[in-house]
């Protein structure tokens, strides 16, 4: 099944309120705890409350970004997120909340502030900006170091493992 059919088939089963299986992650990323639920459902909605609340202005930076999540977000969100003991926890915020930041903050375009920002970091693809984002606003609100080097290192060295292990099997053929 292509990556848009299973988008596809992810979103449609948060917006009828199912919970969706995390992605898989990058090689190498440790995985997310294996009783990870999908992001609350609030009651009788029909899709999760992280979309119940309309759209922030694109943020220039991480910092307004972090503002931004924190009106954006219910305050049951922020308590769960609060109460997680790991910022790759996130990982379930991937398909619902990450695919609105990338869609509308402009990460796929490049767009805005943030986007800039994340670029000039070193981030080139829109999933790898938006799990920065979320991993780091788990972060900010444990009061921890972003330690946006180290994270932004993990996919520069990513991308160049599957850019090698890609060259190595087109010239073996």
């Amino acid at each position: 099944m292509g990556c848009r059919k299973i988008v596809a088939a992810a979103t449609v089963l948060v917006a009828l309120g199912c919970e969706t299986p995390a992605p898989e992650p990058h090689a190498g990323m440790p995985p997310p705890s294996a009783a990870a639920p999908a992001p609350a459902i609030a009651a009788g909605a029909a899709k999760p409350t992280t979309e119940a609340r309309p759209m922030e202005p694109i943020p220039a930076n991480l910092e307004q970004a972090f503002t931004a999540l924190k009106r954006m977000l219910p305050a049951e969100d922020i308590e769960k997120i609060r109460k997680m003991d790991d910022e790759k926890e996130m990982v379930r915020y991937h398909f619902g909340l990450g695919m609105r930041l990338r869609n509308e903050w402009g990460l796929w375009r490049g767009e805005g502030g943030l986007g800039k920002q994340l670029r000039e970091l070193g981030l080139r693809h829109p999933d790898d900006m938006s799990t920065v984002v979320l991993e780091s606003f788990w972060r900010h609100l444990h009061g921890k170091p972003l330690e946006l080097e180290a994270k932004v290192r993990y996919y520069q060295e990513y991308w160049d493992r599957m850019k090698k292990k890609q060259e190595a099997d087109s010239g073996s053929q």
